[in-house]
């Protein structure tokens, strides 16, 4: 059984919470005002924030340029400045650079694996 589902949030759930995030959010405007995951699903009464960033997801595919950082203060914030949009720019392009060599490297491992022959039935 996959726990995935969980993670997801039904449709009316998500609507709600795509509603308070946004709304969080657009008072965390600027990286200086980031605000991190975990505070933000305290805020919405969610376990952890799992159905946060998949609803953070779901408005950056609707067009709210929600960007996230690593250095302090570390958390969501809507881009504010054309500076911060480049940098998330670039933050997420250095992640693909990185996933490719991870993946190129893990298909190399794969391709070297020892598989173990089944042992004959008797």
């Amino acid at each position: 059984m996959s726990t995935t589902k969980y993670f997801v949030p039904s449709a009316s759930e998500e609507t709600k919470l795509r509603a308070e995030v946004h709304k969080i959010l657009d008072v965390h405007r600027g990286a200086k005002n980031a605000i991190q995951g975990k505070e933000l699903a305290r805020m919405l009464r969610q376990p952890d924030d799992r159905k946060v960033r998949v609803v953070i997801g779901h408005l950056i595919e609707q067009g709210i340029p929600v960007a996230s950082s690593v250095s302090e203060p570390a958390g969501f914030f809507i881009v504010n400045t054309p500076d911060e949009a480049a940098q998330q720019i670039a933050v997420l392009k250095s992640r693909i650079s990185k996933l490719e060599v991870h993946l190129r490297d893990f298909e190399r491992a794969v391709e070297r694996m020892e598989v173990p022959s089944q042992q004959e039935l008797w």
